[in-house]
């Protein structure tokens, strides 16, 4: 589990040193704020840990970062990644229960970055970043953009998501992740499945098989996590990045995933970072966060100028625009009947 981390002059990013991480960190601000910024340089620098010396890769994690990070922000030089006005150098540093990550590089670097420190050791389990849009409708031409063209447009946490999805389901019966997937399932009223024969997604509702785009946005969206979690690509131990996790579902439907969230956190060691411009998630969280006992392990981060800094739920609900703008509707709406 990530615990902490620093991020200096990355992206809209001036400095952010956030610690005490939780099980479940919602990141929460207005559009360009970087939210989904430090989404993405978070699971890049971790998933890049993860990826050093798997099977008989022989890159030095270094050069996996410089992929990584280039192909996700889709930048043609490293250095365009650098906030120019707040320095002339980014650095980012990971610290976990025992050890520690850093890098940094400059507004001049390419391709590379050679200033890296990994005390970090071999991983065994997969995070995964799940955007804001579901992506199974595209997930040939991701591939395809990646595999064959070699071209920026889908930036490297679509395409690793795109490669998780492929692997086929396994089965556990024992599996502690189980009755989450099963929540998920009843969530949708059926599953997402990949047809062997055409190589097709399908929506299977009550033992019927329809074309994934009959699917609405919302049962895609969840089916892309159910089908991770089946295939065990998610595993007690990951890291789960959720980019605006109200796209494309109804408020009721954001508390019960939320509440799935929740029950996975409870019963493994699976940490979220979870992004969101929804009222309904906001208080969802704020209300789990007041359960005695779970203060400590929902945390709550949000911007300041060009910062990100934490709130403790202890302190009620977060002075920020979501909060701010629907108080304000209610009070057209009382205004206006009064």
């Amino acid at each position: 589990m990530i615990n902490e981390f620093t991020i200096e002059n990355l992206g809209p990013i001036e400095s952010a040193k956030i610690n005490q991480l939780g099980n479940i960190n919602l990141i929460i601000g207005e559009n360009s704020s970087g939210k989904s910024f430090l989404l993405k340089a978070l699971y890049s620098v971790h998933k890049s840990i993860e990826e050093f010396g798997k099977g008989d890769d022989i890159r030095k994690v270094n050069e996996i970062i410089a992929d990584k990070l280039r192909w996700t922000f889709q930048a043609d030089a490293l250095g365009e990644l650098v906030n120019h006005t707040a320095g002339n150098t980014c650095s980012i540093s990971l610290v976990d229960d025992h050890s520690s990550f850093s890098m940094r590089f400059g507004k001049k670097a390419t391709v590379a970055i050679n200033d890296v420190n990994n005390d970090i050791g071999r991983l065994d389990y997969n995070s995964v970043f799940i955007p804001a849009r579901e992506i199974l409708s595209i997930q040939k031409i991701i591939l395809r953009s990646r595999d064959i063209d070699k071209v920026f447009g889908f930036d490297d946490s679509q395409y690793d998501l795109a490669k998780a999805l492929q692997l086929m389901p396994s089965v556990d019966d024992g599996d502690v992740l189980n009755s989450s997937k099963k929540q998920l399932q009843d969530m949708m009223n059926g599953t997402i499945e990949l047809d062997a024969n055409t190589n097709k997604w399908q929506y299977i509702n009550n033992g019927i098989a329809f074309t994934i785009g009959t699917a609405s946005e919302g049962i895609r969206k969840l089916g892309m996590l159910e089908r991770l979690i089946d295939n065990h690509y998610i595993s007690s131990d990951s890291i789960v990045f959720i980019d605006e996790i109200e796209a494309g579902l109804h408020p009721s439907a954001i508390v019960k995933l939320i509440e799935v969230i929740d029950e996975l956190v409870e019963k493994t060691n699976l940490q979220f970072f979870i992004s969101s411009h929804s009222y309904f998630v906001i208080k969802k969280m704020n209300l789990l966060a007041m359960r005695q006992g779970k203060i400590d392990y929902i945390k709550c981060i949000m911007p300041n100028n060009k910062s990100f800094v934490l709130h403790d739920f202890r302190d009620g609900m977060p002075n920020n625009p979501i909060i701010e703008e629907s108080v304000r509707l209610y009070e057209e709406e009382v205004d206006g009947v009064l």
